[in-house]
């Protein structure tokens, strides 16, 4: 299946519209709508609803539009986690169904423990890593794996290079 660029652009006009204003001017950039990330994960995941309270839940990921079918369940949302948008939405067709998402926290260990509570499965428990960020992984019950991180140190590449290979990667 494949989603088309105007089917897409109508499913989150009205997240645009929050996010920069009702007007046409103000809902687009020269190539995007204004208020949106150029690079947008987009989830698929069945059963959007339960979903949308998990992700909640754990992370405080906000709903900013829900679309939904004409029984009135959510089949489609654009959500924002501070200054991200990510676009979450029911499966149609042959779309793969699990995803990778790498968010940053301001707590990691809250995080970590909010996410348990909700209902998702530890992969890896918080820990430093070379790289500079504390980092958690997680599973949730649709299969996408959540790396939860914090960053603890701003690394230029030589430190990277020196900490990993310390580390035995």
């Amino acid at each position: 299946m494949t989603i088309g660029l105007a089917s897409l652009h109508e499913r989150f006009r009205s997240a645009v519209d929050i996010l920069a204003g009702s007007s046409e001017e103000a809902c687009m950039s020269d190539f995007k709508p204004a208020g949106i990330q150029s690079l947008v994960p987009y989830v698929f995941v069945r059963g959007i609803p339960e979903y949308l309270q998990f992700v909640r839940a754990a992370f405080g990921i906000e709903s900013i539009t829900e679309t939904k079918n004409d029984d009135g369940v959510t089949f489609y949302a654009t959500l924002r986690f501070d200054d991200t948008v990510l676009f979450a939405q029911e499966p149609e067709g042959d779309i793969g169904l699990s995803s990778t998402l790498y968010l940053y926290v301001p707590d990691l260990d809250g995080a970590y423990k909010r996410a348990l509570e909700a209902g998702a499965i530890s992969i890896a428990e918080p820990s430093e890593q070379y790289h500079g960020d504390s980092l958690a992984i997680l599973k949730d019950r649709w299969g996408n794996q959540w790396f939860l991180a914090h960053s603890t140190a701003i690394l230029d590449d030589d430190q990277v290079r020196e900490r990993r290979r310390k580390a035995g990667k």
